[in-house]
Parts: structure tokens; C-alpha cells; sequence
């Protein structure tokens, strides 16, 4: 229970970046009240969360991870309340992805005690600066798209000072994490990874960029049941070892598709109330 909770030095850190959340959000209140009002909604399923610790079979343990969860929300609220969340957001990926990356393939590759470990059956894995390879897929993967999003909008946008320098700069990180994605061999991570990748990369197709509900829609009376569709003209790919047709996973596949959907539609929403809280 003691390594699921964390050390007492992990809980100063969290405590120290935690509070240091909170007081650059006390700077910003303007900006943080206008994105909380339009988002009014999580603070309603924090509100919930906290009241579950009522109902908890361990209420100390579960008011914890409430607090950790609030830690997430305070480290979002910094992001998006910057006066330039998408340049904060690429300076986040920067900075995490190379110290992080690095430190995995130098710990994996001299310092075995560290950098590897055994699965429950055993088996060797690679686990970086993490516990465990998911996790250390989990965060490179997220960390690889960033990059890639990061190298495509300096290589496809306008021209900018210093572009050689930060074209190299972010195909290096870019390079660096997919070696350690490689190194995790987590399957999951790949996948999530070439679908956000793919995803990416469509986006900046003129076509795309003409009509973006292209990749995605819904469709006529069947949009109140949920359904999502795709074009005829989409490509299709199949998954699995066992060759399985993508018509025998349609069901899961319009499922994620509407997933998906959602919350593409939400991030637009969001990125519409940021802008306004920025102006402000």
C-alpha cells in the first residue's frame, strides 16, 4: 500500500508543486475564473469525487488520490491560463520529453537496476525512469506525439527565427522517443501512437483543414443513437494477429469513433473559451 501511495518525499514534492500551482492560479484569476466558468461541468464531477469519500471503504486513501487528481486539474489550469497555451504546451513537451527520454534509454542501456525489471510472469521489461513498460509507453507515447505535432507545425507553418535550430531540435526529440517507445514494447502504446500520428497528419491536408468534419461524422437520424461513420472512401486497416475482418469489430470501432468525436467537438469548445479567457 506504501509503494501504491507514494514515499513521504514524494508526497513534499507533490505538496510543493501542488502549492506553487495554486499560487501562480491566485496570480492569474482572471484568466482562471473565465476557463473554470466554461468548464463549470469538471468541477462538478471533482464535487462528486469528493463526496464519494463518504461512501469509501477507505476514505483516508480515497481523499489522497482526490487531492493527486486535483493536482492534475491545478497543472491543466496552469497550461491553459498561460497568455499562450499552445507555445506552453510545446515548451512542456520540450522540456519533459528531454529529460525523460534520455534518462529512460541511459537507465535501460548502463543502469539495469533501474532501468529494467520483471513483469509478474517474470518475463524482462524496460521500464525507464517508470515503474513498469505501460507506464513508460504511456508517457512516451503522449510525449512522441507531442513532438510530432511540435516538428509539423514548425515545418509546415510560417516561417520563424531560428527555424533550423528548432526543426532539429524537435526531430531529435521526436527521434529520441520513438527509440524508447520502441524500447518499452508496449503494444497498446504503439497503436495509440501511429492512431494519433495518422490522425496528425491528416489534419494538415488541404482537404482536411477545407472541412475537418470529414474525418468524422455523424449522420442523419442515426446521429441521436450515437452512431458515427466514416467515409466511404477512408481507409481501411486491419488488426489483430488473429486476422479478424474489420467488419467483426465494427461495433468497437464505431464506438471509439464517437468517442473520439466527442471529443474532438469538446476540445474545439475549449479552445474557443481559452482564447476568450487569454484576451482577457
Amino acid at each position: 500500500m506504501q509503494n501504491a501511495e507514494g514515499t513521504p518525499f514524494d508526497a513534499t514534492v507533490f505538496g510543493i508543486l501542488l502549492a506553487a500551482g495554486i499560487i501562480l492560479l491566485i496570480d492569474r484569476r482572471v484568466r482562471t475564473y473565465a476557463c473554470i466558468k466554461a468548464n463549470w461541468l469538471i468541477l462538478t464531477y471533482f464535487a462528486y469525487c469528493l463526496l464519494s469519500v463518504l461512501w469509501s471503504d477507505f476514505p483516508d486513501i480515497t481523499f489522497k488520490r482526490w487531492i493527486k487528481a486535483i493536482g492534475d486539474l491545478t497543472m491543466v489550469l496552469v497550461l491553459v491560463t498561460d497568455k499562450d497555451p499552445i507555445a506552453a504546451l510545446e515548451r512542456l513537451f520540450s522540456r519533459v520529453g528531454f529529460v525523460l527520454m534520455p534518462t529512460s534509454i541511459l537507465l535501460i542501456k548502463y543502469f539495469n537496476d533501474l532501468g529494467r525489471g520483471y513483469d509478474p510472469s517474470g518475463i524482462p521489461m524496460n521500464n525507464g525512469v517508470t515503474t513498469n513498460k505501460n507506464m513508460l509507453g504511456v508517457i512516451t507515447f503522449v510525449i512522441a506525439l507531442g513532438a510530432l505535432w511540435s516538428f509539423l507545425s514548425v515545418l509546415l507553418g510560417n516561417q520563424r527565427r531560428n527555424r533550423t535550430r528548432h526543426l532539429l531540435a524537435r526531430g531529435i526529440l521526436l527521434a529520441v522517443s520513438v527509440t524508447v517507445l520502441d524500447m518499452a514494447q508496449s503494444a497498446t502504446s504503439v497503436a495509440c501512437f501511429l492512431l494519433g500520428a495518422v490522425l496528425i497528419l491528416a489534419t494538415y491536408l488541404p482537404s482536411i483543414r477545407r472541412r475537418p468534419g470529414c474525418l468524422l461524422y455523424t449522420s442523419g437520424k442515426r446521429r441521436k443513437k450515437g452512431y458515427c461513420y466514416v467515409r466511404r472512401h477512408s481507409a481501411m486497416v486491419s488488426f489483430g494477429e488473429s486476422g479478424k475482418s474489420i467488419t467483426s469489430v465494427r461495433s468497437v470501432r464505431e464506438s471509439r469513433l464517437c468517442t473520439l468525436g466527442r471529443t474532438l467537438r469538446r476540445y474545439t469548445e475549449s479552445r474557443q473559451h481559452f482564447s476568450t479567457a487569454a484576451s482577457l
